[in-house]
Protein backbone atom coordinates (compact mmCIF):
# COMPACT_ATOMS: atom_id res chain seq x y z
CA UNK A 1 0.00 0.00 0.00
CA UNK A 2 1.54 3.21 -1.32
CA UNK A 3 1.37 6.26 0.52
CA UNK A 4 1.00 9.42 -1.60
CA UNK A 5 0.92 13.02 -0.57
CA UNK A 6 -0.75 15.92 -2.88
CA UNK A 7 2.66 19.08 -3.26
CA UNK A 8 0.79 21.87 -3.71
CA UNK A 9 3.20 24.19 -5.96
CA UNK A 10 1.47 27.18 -5.97
CA UNK A 11 -0.76 28.93 -8.30
CA UNK A 12 -1.14 25.59 -10.15
CA UNK A 13 -4.82 24.69 -9.14
CA UNK A 14 -4.22 24.21 -5.27
CA UNK A 15 -7.82 25.29 -4.34
CA UNK A 16 -9.44 23.22 -7.09
CA UNK A 17 -7.51 19.85 -5.77
CA UNK A 18 -7.94 20.80 -2.21
CA UNK A 19 -11.54 20.93 -3.00
CA UNK A 20 -12.16 17.93 -5.13
CA UNK A 21 -9.73 15.57 -3.68
CA UNK A 22 -10.27 16.52 0.24
CA UNK A 23 -13.42 18.35 0.31
CA UNK A 24 -11.49 21.72 1.75
CA UNK A 25 -11.68 24.64 0.51
CA UNK A 26 -8.39 26.26 2.26
CA UNK A 27 -5.57 25.89 0.24
CA UNK A 28 -3.33 24.55 3.30
CA UNK A 29 0.68 24.86 3.17
CA UNK A 30 2.90 24.97 0.38
CA UNK A 31 5.92 22.60 1.35
CA UNK A 32 8.37 21.07 -1.74
CA UNK A 33 8.17 17.26 -2.16
CA UNK A 34 11.97 17.27 0.11
CA UNK A 35 10.33 19.19 3.11
CA UNK A 36 7.84 16.31 3.05
CA UNK A 37 10.15 13.70 3.34
CA UNK A 38 12.21 15.42 5.67
CA UNK A 39 9.13 15.13 8.19
CA UNK A 40 9.60 12.15 10.92
CA UNK A 41 6.52 9.79 9.34
CA UNK A 42 6.57 11.13 5.84
CA UNK A 43 10.11 9.66 4.44
CA UNK A 44 8.44 7.02 2.66
CA UNK A 45 5.75 8.86 1.24
CA UNK A 46 5.74 9.61 -2.66
CA UNK A 47 4.07 12.38 -4.08
CA UNK A 48 1.65 13.88 -6.73
CA UNK A 49 1.68 17.35 -8.26
CA UNK A 50 0.20 19.40 -10.84
CA UNK A 51 2.25 21.55 -13.79
CA UNK A 52 1.38 24.71 -15.29
CA UNK A 53 2.83 26.06 -18.09
CA UNK A 54 5.60 28.52 -17.02
CA UNK A 55 4.47 31.71 -18.22
CA UNK A 56 0.55 31.17 -17.02
CA UNK A 57 1.63 30.30 -13.58
CA UNK A 58 4.14 33.55 -13.63
CA UNK A 59 1.27 35.70 -14.59
CA UNK A 60 -1.26 34.43 -12.09
CA UNK A 61 1.68 34.47 -8.93
CA UNK A 62 2.41 38.25 -10.33
CA UNK A 63 -1.47 39.27 -10.01
CA UNK A 64 -2.08 37.22 -7.06
CA UNK A 65 1.50 39.77 -5.10
CA UNK A 66 0.11 42.23 -6.87
CA UNK A 67 -3.09 42.16 -5.42
CA UNK A 68 -1.41 41.28 -1.62
CA UNK A 69 1.18 44.37 -2.04
CA UNK A 70 -2.13 46.87 -2.38
CA UNK A 71 -3.41 45.41 0.62
CA UNK A 72 -2.33 48.65 3.95
CA UNK A 73 -1.46 45.34 5.95
CA UNK A 74 0.74 42.78 4.44
CA UNK A 75 2.34 40.65 6.32
CA UNK A 76 6.33 40.13 6.39
CA UNK A 77 5.66 36.15 6.16
CA UNK A 78 3.22 37.11 3.02
CA UNK A 79 6.21 38.75 1.48
CA UNK A 80 8.44 35.53 1.93
CA UNK A 81 5.84 33.40 0.33
CA UNK A 82 5.03 35.45 -2.27
CA UNK A 83 9.17 34.77 -2.66
CA UNK A 84 8.93 30.89 -2.48
CA UNK A 85 5.51 30.91 -5.21
CA UNK A 86 7.86 32.38 -8.05
CA UNK A 87 10.14 29.72 -7.63
CA UNK A 88 10.35 27.18 -10.44
CA UNK A 89 7.76 24.50 -10.35
CA UNK A 90 10.65 21.75 -10.29
CA UNK A 91 12.18 22.96 -7.32
CA UNK A 92 8.75 21.42 -5.74
CA UNK A 93 9.30 17.94 -6.92
CA UNK A 94 11.55 15.13 -6.16
CA UNK A 95 12.64 11.56 -6.56
CA UNK A 96 9.40 10.34 -5.06
CA UNK A 97 7.22 12.57 -7.22
CA UNK A 98 5.55 10.29 -9.32
CA UNK A 99 2.59 12.22 -10.94
CA UNK A 100 2.68 15.38 -12.58
CA UNK A 101 -0.56 16.43 -14.07
CA UNK A 102 -0.76 19.09 -16.33
CA UNK A 103 -3.24 22.16 -15.26
CA UNK A 104 -3.71 22.81 -19.24
CA UNK A 105 -5.81 19.57 -18.82
CA UNK A 106 -6.74 19.47 -15.60
CA UNK A 107 -10.28 17.38 -15.28
CA UNK A 108 -8.49 14.59 -17.57
CA UNK A 109 -5.39 14.84 -15.46
CA UNK A 110 -7.41 14.23 -12.32
CA UNK A 111 -8.97 11.43 -13.80
CA UNK A 112 -5.60 9.87 -15.03
CA UNK A 113 -4.78 10.52 -11.36
CA UNK A 114 -7.63 8.82 -10.06
CA UNK A 115 -7.14 5.22 -12.29
CA UNK A 116 -3.76 5.12 -11.56
CA UNK A 117 -3.04 5.36 -8.03
CA UNK A 118 -7.11 3.68 -7.85
CA UNK A 119 -8.43 7.32 -6.04
CA UNK A 120 -11.97 7.98 -4.97
CA UNK A 121 -13.48 11.04 -5.30
CA UNK A 122 -15.67 13.15 -7.22
CA UNK A 123 -14.76 15.62 -9.81
CA UNK A 124 -16.87 18.82 -10.01
CA UNK A 125 -16.50 21.41 -12.15
CA UNK A 126 -17.82 24.09 -9.89
CA UNK A 127 -14.80 23.21 -7.61
CA UNK A 128 -12.57 24.44 -10.45
CA UNK A 129 -11.14 28.38 -9.78
CA UNK A 130 -11.15 30.12 -12.63
CA UNK A 131 -10.00 33.98 -11.33
CA UNK A 132 -8.98 36.55 -13.22
CA UNK A 133 -9.16 35.55 -16.45
CA UNK A 134 -9.40 38.94 -18.53
CA UNK A 135 -6.40 40.60 -16.23
CA UNK A 136 -4.55 37.36 -16.68
CA UNK A 137 -4.74 37.88 -20.88
CA UNK A 138 -4.02 41.57 -20.60
CA UNK A 139 -0.98 40.86 -18.81
CA UNK A 140 0.52 37.85 -20.97
CA UNK A 141 -0.36 40.50 -24.05
CA UNK A 142 2.06 42.69 -22.32
CA UNK A 143 4.47 40.24 -21.38
CA UNK A 144 4.19 39.07 -25.20
CA UNK A 145 5.64 42.95 -26.31
CA UNK A 146 8.24 43.01 -23.07
CA UNK A 147 9.86 39.59 -24.66
CA UNK A 148 9.77 41.38 -28.32
CA UNK A 149 11.07 44.09 -27.50
CA UNK A 150 13.60 42.83 -24.68
CA UNK A 151 15.09 39.79 -25.93
CA UNK A 152 17.57 40.17 -22.94
CA UNK A 153 14.52 39.63 -20.52
CA UNK A 154 12.80 36.96 -22.25
CA UNK A 155 16.13 34.67 -22.19
CA UNK A 156 16.40 35.83 -18.53
CA UNK A 157 12.86 34.66 -17.75
CA UNK A 158 13.62 31.16 -19.69
CA UNK A 159 17.05 30.73 -18.09
CA UNK A 160 15.50 31.13 -14.55
CA UNK A 161 12.47 28.73 -15.36
CA UNK A 162 14.83 26.58 -17.38
CA UNK A 163 14.04 23.19 -15.77
CA UNK A 164 10.35 24.01 -16.21
CA UNK A 165 10.26 24.72 -19.97
CA UNK A 166 12.51 21.32 -20.45
CA UNK A 167 11.80 18.78 -17.81
CA UNK A 168 7.61 19.08 -18.15
CA UNK A 169 7.74 19.69 -21.76
CA UNK A 170 6.96 23.08 -21.95
CA UNK A 171 7.98 25.89 -24.82
CA UNK A 172 8.83 29.97 -24.45
CA UNK A 173 7.90 29.94 -28.06
CA UNK A 174 4.28 30.52 -28.29
CA UNK A 175 4.86 33.84 -26.09
CA UNK A 176 6.80 35.08 -29.59
CA UNK A 177 3.93 35.05 -31.61
CA UNK A 178 3.01 38.45 -32.58
CA UNK A 179 -0.19 39.93 -33.34
CA UNK A 180 -1.55 41.36 -36.38
CA UNK A 181 -1.44 44.98 -34.34
CA UNK A 182 1.97 44.18 -33.16
CA UNK A 183 2.77 43.89 -36.80
CA UNK A 184 1.79 47.07 -37.97
CA UNK A 185 3.57 48.58 -35.07
CA UNK A 186 6.56 46.84 -36.60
Amino acid sequence: DEKLAFIHIPKNYGSSCMSILFGREENGSHITADQLNETKGFEDYKNFCFARDPVDRFISTYIWRAAKGSQDNVEEKDASKADRMFNPQTSWMNENTVFVGRCEDFLNELIKLKTIFNLSFEIQEKSLNKTGEMGKRRIRRELKRLFLYHPELKNAFYNFYKNDFEKLGYALNDIDIRSSRTQRLL
